[in-house]
């Protein structure tokens, strides 16, 4: 009976280990992407997602909300860099619930463009024509 609870015990700390070790690696693989975003690299980009999608199964969608790149999404942190090439294709991957959907500071990205006078972008122009 003894060995039983230790051999159960040992399994939930290997189990507890690796669980912590998966959520490091995938935040290992997310580093990057505020600076692939900010460079203007869609390729790359689109390479990451894809090396994401492959080894931990998640779409963009389920992890771009937990990505922050100094306070701000990484479509935001396009705008901000005018990096058109890597905001377009973030909204061409995000479906459109995700792109309506505020975001943590309460305001959708339409919302924000408004406020920051961003609206002549090319993002945003994206944006808008996909919404």
């Amino acid at each position: 009976m003894f060995k039983v609870i230790i051999m159960l015990f040992c399994a939930f700390i290997i189990n507890l280990f690796s669980a912590a070790s998966a959520n490091t690696n995938i935040s290992n693989a997310l580093h990057n992407m505020c600076t692939l975003v900010i460079a203007n690299d869609p390729i790359a980009l689109r390479e990451k997602i894809q090396k994401v999608k492959k080894n931990y199964r998640l779409k963009l969608q389920h992890y771009y909300s937990g990505i922050s790149c100094a306070g701000n999404s990484l479509i935001r942190t396009a705008l901000l860099n005018n990096a058109n090439e890597t905001g377009k294709f973030l909204i061409h991957k995000l479906p459109r619930a995700t792109l309506l959907s505020p975001e943590p500071d309460g305001r959708t990205l339409q919302q924000w463009i408004d406020e920051k006078n961003l609206s002549d972008t090319p993002i945003s122009l994206t944006l808008t024509n996909r919404i």
